[in-house]
């Protein structure tokens, strides 16, 4: 499945008109983060991408054994900004300083920013925090079933591992309903 930015922007206007939300923050990290945005323009809606639309998000380490990125530089420099802080001081922060502490050298692309407020207004403990109101959170019910095993070669051609993969196989989606 292929989320488009359109198909972003109309799941955010449907959820806006049923009351679904009274303030939302959409943080995107991927390539051209900030074109998924172009059909999101809602009152009290909050959008930040690490990258502009012709920009490359760029991938920050990688795991030698599996040949994969971990982690892009947004990612990566956005979680380093909570590490080690008390919610006393996440409380203070607001999504200016948030920006401003992930400048363009740092995460190799430009932020972009979309909101009908000043970014210095949005704190961002209301998003991330423990004083959440969790009234308004579905349950969610789903549950897991073990699919076939495979063998597994590395890339470094070690010896073979078994795995399995796992997916969900039902899921109450009338919880959003």
């Amino acid at each position: 499945m292929v989320l488009r930015n359109v198909d972003l922007g109309e799941a955010i206007k449907e959820m806006h008109a049923k009351e679904r939300f009274g303030e939302l923050l959409i943080i995107l990290d991927t390539c051209q983060a900030f074109s998924m945005f172009n059909y999101v323009d809602l009152p009290n809606v909050y959008t930040m991408a690490s990258s502009l639309t012709g920009q490359m998000a760029k991938s920050y380490g990688s795991n030698e054994e599996l040949g994969i990125s971990m982690t892009d530089h947004f990612s990566y420099f956005f979680s380093d900004i909570f590490r080690g802080k008390s919610y006393d001081s996440i409380k203070k922060m607001n999504l200016k300083h948030i920006i401003d502490s992930l400048p363009s050298n740092l995460i190799m692309s430009d932020i972009g920013y979309k909101a009908k407020v000043s970014a210095d207004k949005i704190k961002i403990a209301g998003y991330i925090g423990e004083e959440l109101d969790r009234t308004y959170i579905p349950e969610l019910s789903y549950t897991i079933q073990q699919k076939n095993k495979f063998i597994w070669n590395s890339c470094s051609k070690k010896a073979e591992e078994k795995s399995s993969f796992y997916t969900v196989s039902k899921f109450n989606s009338s919880a959003f309903a």
